[in-house]
């Protein structure tokens, strides 16, 4: 206690509760700062300026303490504009007003494969990420990290792509919004400026309402391995499942960055589940979209025949989830 302050330790650097604003505020930030919130605080309790209690979590996120239940709840629309914080949902996955999904840069890749809107909405992206690395790496592991990283073997990139995520980025210019497809730019390399940041990701509603996927994820090990080769598929189906109205391809370590196989995808749409033409030819015109190398892990005619089969795995699997009935 100093000056009748209270400073509290994160793992982050020092907050201070400020006795006249009712604020733990970071030691750094300016006294003029009106939400006296900054990323430091994510791991303490704060009040914000209308007296709401905000309970920090370790990933990052927040949860506001309803008087009336006397529980903290998890707060599910963003409330920067709301409730006077700064950036409290950099680790959480929150539904907007339009029903479109912002998952925070900082969430986790346990807490994305545990979020019940993941599991409502896209479970293939809880179920891709949950095979990154073992539990330690997934618990502390981001999907910010795994994206930023421009690593074409990313988990999460594949998926990403086949739900077209949104990357948004902020820095001294301001923030700016950058489709996922367009985010790489080679291997290792992004389009985010080293004075940028990744706040989050958008998923917009037309991209998972009505759609259902798979995601495969080939290596020689069932965990602590990077991937030979991922394959993500999305389908939306006909009323009666008996058609493909839309289908997406991804691919990693398909090529020098994640990609998609439009010319595969424009080929399906409108066949029959069950026209095993249609679905050989699926994997046939993805092999004329990538550009797989050869390395330790595999060699590029091994990558080119994990491509074809995979899609059509992945493509039946995505069906049966999405209530369509394979023929054996």
């Amino acid at each position: 206690i100093y000056l009748g302050n209270i400073w509290i330790g994160t793992f982050n650097g020092l907050n201070r509760y400020d006795k006249s604003t009712g604020l733990f505020q970071n030691h750094t930030a300016s006294d003029a700062q009106s939400d006296g919130l900054t990323h430091s605080s994510i791991w303490c309790i704060v009040k914000d300026n209308q007296g709401t209690l905000w309970l920090g979590t370790y990933f990052g996120g927040v949860n506001y303490f309803n008087p009336e239940y006397e529980i903290y709840s998890r707060y599910m629309y963003s409330p920067i504009e709301k409730k006077g914080l700064s950036n409290p949902v950099v680790g959480r996955t929150i539904e907007d007003k339009d029903g479109n999904l912002w998952i925070g840069a900082g969430t986790s890749f346990s807490h994305i494969t545990n979020d019940p809107l993941i599991q409502e909405y896209i479970p293939m992206l809880g179920d891709a990420v949950d095979m990154v690395g073992g539990p330690q790496i997934r618990n502390t592991g981001t999907i910010g990290g795994n994206i930023c990283n421009g690593a074409t073997s990313a988990d999460s990139a594949s998926t990403m792509w086949t739900l077209e995520a949104d990357v948004v980025l902020e820095g001294p210019e301001g923030e700016r919004t950058v489709p996922v497809c367009e985010f790489y730019t080679g291997p290792g390399r992004t389009v985010r400026d080293r004075c940028e940041v990744c706040k989050g990701f958008v998923i917009h509603r037309d991209s998972f309402e009505g759609w259902t996927g798979h995601y495969i994820k080939y290596g020689k090990r069932k965990a602590m391995e990077i991937a030979t080769l991922g394959c993500a598929v999305r389908v939306k189906l006909s009323p009666d499942k008996k058609q493909i109205d839309d289908v997406r391809l991804g691919y990693g370590v398909a090529g020098p960055t994640p990609l998609r196989c439009l010319k595969a995808e424009e080929g399906l749409k409108g066949h029959d589940i069950n026209d095993n033409d249609a679905i050989l030819a699926f994997g046939r015109d993805a092999l004329t979209q990538v550009n797989p190398r050869t390395s330790w892990r595999a060699s590029k005619e091994f990558r080119l025949q994990l491509i074809e089969e995979l899609s059509k795995r992945a493509l039946k699997e995505a069906i049966k989830k999405a209530g369509g009935e394979i023929d054996a």
